[in-house]
């Protein structure tokens, strides 16, 4: 394995500006370094390019030495060269470049595809090679590992349902200062407690999901509906604003 020196912070719902760590090698959380956000229970991966060199990644490259990555749930960035020549997605390594470096910028879901169950502590000795570009000339860095506290369940009911959605929509737009049970499900991807469409996107990506044992219920015919009809709402004052 590579003596990689990984920054590893845990993302808690009651967080502001400044993250728990885990690891005694770093105080907090780099601040100029990409996020590579893991959720345990799916193991889905989220890296937000927010504190990247230039604020987007231009390229990046993950290893396993297991062989145990998921390629068939990659959802992979588009533009320029990504998706290309040289992107390489297999059970060992996921990789891609944009040669145009435009890149991508703000947070980008890549699907589920790490294994789910893992700590801190054994995502960073599964990830044999975890690095990413930044703005052109600013050199490959390791990306800073984080893990999301859990499924969007604002009244603490243990499924993700309308009543989650309704909590963020009472709040959608709230500058600062917004907790957990106010619908703040991403402090970590956008650092400032806000509610907006990165939250927005996490309950809609989990809607159904019970937070014990994530275990999927049965949505509502009801609550699906109005899980559309005010996403798009939501969507279209966010293009307004």
């Amino acid at each position: 394995m590579m003596n990689r020196k990984m920054r590893i912070v845990i993302v808690a719902p009651c967080m502001l500006a400044v993250m728990a760590v885990v690891s005694t090698a770093w105080a907090t959380d780099s601040g100029d370094i990409a996020n590579l956000f893991y959720d345990t229970a799916t193991g889905n991966v989220r890296v937000s390019a927010k504190e990247a060199a230039g604020a987007k990644i231009t390229s990046f490259q993950f290893e396993n030495a297991a062989g145990t990555f998921i390629p068939g749930n990659y959802v992979g960035p588009t533009g320029g060269t990504f998706g290309g020549f040289f992107k390489n997605v297999t059970t060992k390594v996921i990789a891609d470049s944009d040669f145009t470096f435009v890149g991508f910028s703000g947070n980008h879901n890549f699907g589920n595809i790490f294994p789910a169950g893992m700590d801190l502590a054994q995502l960073d000795a599964y990830l044999k090679t975890a690095v990413y570009t930044g703005a052109l000339g600013t050199g490959q860095k390791d990306i800073d590992l984080l893990l999301l506290p859990g499924v969007p369940d604002a009244n603490g009911d243990e499924v993700v349902d309308a009543a989650d959605y309704i909590i963020l929509k009472q709040n959608f737009g709230m500058p600062s200062g917004a907790t957990w049970s106010q619908g703040n499900f991403s402090d970590g991807l956008d650092g400032v407690g806000t509610v907006d469409w990165d939250d927005l996107q996490i309950l809609m990506a989990e809607f159904g999901t019970r937070s014990v044992g994530g275990v999927p219920a049965v949505p509502e015919p009801g609550s699906v509906m109005l899980l559309m009809f005010g996403a798009a709402a939501l969507l279209r004052r966010r293009r307004a604003a």
